[in-house]
């Protein structure tokens, strides 16, 4: 035959196309360093997610938010010093003294990711900012007011920890 003769070529002459293996994309990606998706071909279903990550980046996270409570722990024994130096009224001061003490306390069990320490530091320390509430609303909350916003801070922070560590053990 001659090239005249030939037909002309189609799109059904060009090479065999390969079936698709899952296996085999599995073991090709693999080859190439690509990673795969969340869906497990070979069984058809989701892929578990690896939340070691996850859980070791929350957990770094909340032990960095203990130290909040050692941050309390001092910031009460400043103002037991500073207070005790103004002459306020004996309850205050052991309060504060006691807020010292506590916060201390707990900042070593909420370091170990202990769930009752972040819930005990909010209401302590919540109960500390009311009597410190009173007391300002006694003389003049210019003095406190900064002080009382720095409470509330730190509670809403401790709050969020709690719920970080609700979420871990989920």
């Amino acid at each position: 035959m001659s090239d005249a003769n030939k037909p002309l070529p189609s799109v059904y002459d060009g090479p065999p196309v390969p079936m698709y293996s899952p296996a085999a994309a599995a073991t090709a990606m693999a080859a190439e360093g690509v990673g795969g998706t969340v869906f497990d071909e070979t069984k058809f279903a989701a892929k578990r997610p690896d939340a070691s990550v996850a859980v070791a980046a929350t957990t770094k996270r909340v032990q960095g938010a203990s130290f909040r409570f050692f941050f309390v722990a001092g910031l009460a024994m400043f103002e037991l010093f500073v207070l005790s130096s103004k002459g306020v009224d004996q309850s205050v001061l052991i309060a504060t003294g006691a807020v010292a003490l506590v916060f201390g306390l707990l900042g070593i069990f909420a370091y170990r990711l202990n769930k009752a320490a972040y819930l005990a530091g909010i209401i302590v320390y919540g109960l500390a900012t009311l009597m410190l509430v009173y007391q300002g609303w006694q003389t003049s909350f210019v003095f406190v007011a900064y002080a009382i916003f720095v409470r509330c801070t730190i509670i809403y922070r401790l709050y969020l920890a709690y719920g970080m560590i609700c979420d871990l053990e989920n």
